[in-house]
């Protein structure tokens, strides 16, 4: 039998700033009451608690709520509506950086919206968009009608699952103009570049939905749509809060240092978050 193995510490959410106690435990269920006073005796500077769970139904008591699911393409499933379409994928180049930037921006923020109860920065969400683009492990793919760009998926190479530390590729974001003619198309031309690159690398790849608090069928349904596309639940993250939202002041000069980690729209498992972790068994 494997020891049990509870991981905690500080994420720094680059996007709304706000500090926040991640705990990731190898062997849940456990109780939501203390996992919450875990967070708030070992992490007092913490405003929210995100907590691992491994099943799609797995909940905690108390005031936690569904935040993010992680998803892994386990099938490979023929691609709906795109033998002959207009539409040709490639490996971005410099020149499309801005393009890039600037929709992961518009990603970022919509996604602050849905979730955070900050109000959105753009300044923040374009940095952290720039951080991503610019970053030599990440790859980026865009879908093209008649030479023009109308979506893109990236790609975040050398990521490492917190528990068992195995490698995978996460697939960030797959961003197409909703109103494109060849949008269905696109998405599924760049989701199908995004697996035969993870499938060149002999990773895993592994994508996520954003849970929207004030929509509770809008992950399930879509979820429904990816699973028959061939992706199985992985893992999700719930979430609480622990105390009210710091002040922007507070927020500014409140600091966590540590070293990089390793846990869309702010993922939690991607490297280009600041995480602090320790090892230890309080939340048993």
């Amino acid at each position: 039998m494997k020891p049990r193995r509870v991981l905690s510490g500080y994420w720094h959410d680059p996007l709304a700033n706000r500090p926040t106690c991640l705990i990731v435990d190898s062997q849940p269920p456990f109780d939501g009451a203390a996992a919450l006073a875990h967070a708030r005796d070992q992490y007092p500077e913490a405003e929210v608690v995100l907590v691992r769970l491994g099943g799609i139904a797995d909940s905690l008591d108390g005031e936690f709520t569904d935040y993010i699911w992680y998803l892994t393409k386990a099938r490979a499933v023929a691609a709906v509506g795109t033998q002959g379409a207009p539409v040709s994928v490639r490996r971005a180049a410099s020149a499309d950086r801005e393009f890039v930037v600037s929709r992961l921006t518009d990603a970022f923020l919509a996604a602050m919206r849905v979730r955070d109860e900050h109000p959105p920065q753009p300044v923040r969400a374009r940095e952290h968009a720039e951080s991503i683009v610019d970053d030599p492990d990440t790859v980026i793919y865009l879908a093209e009608h008649e030479g023009t760009p109308f979506g893109h998926a990236t790609l975040l190479d050398e990521q490492y699952d917190d528990l068992d530390d195995n490698p995978f590729v996460d697939l960030l974001d797959v961003l197409i103009d909703r109103d494109h003619p060849h949008k269905t198309a696109g998405e599924a031309l760049l989701v199908e570049a995004a697996a035969s690159y993870a499938a060149t690398r002999q990773l895993p790849l592994v994508g996520n939905i954003v849970v929207h608090e004030n929509e509770p069928a809008f992950a399930p349904e879509l979820y429904r749509k990816l699973h028959s596309n061939g992706w199985d639940f992985n893992h999700k993250l719930v979430i609480a809060r622990l105390r009210p939202a710091l002040s922007r002041q507070q927020i500014q000069t409140s600091q966590h240092e540590g070293a990089t980690g390793d846990v869309l729209d702010a993922d939690p498992f991607s490297k280009h978050n600041d995480t602090k972790r320790e090892e230890d068994q309080g939340c048993n």
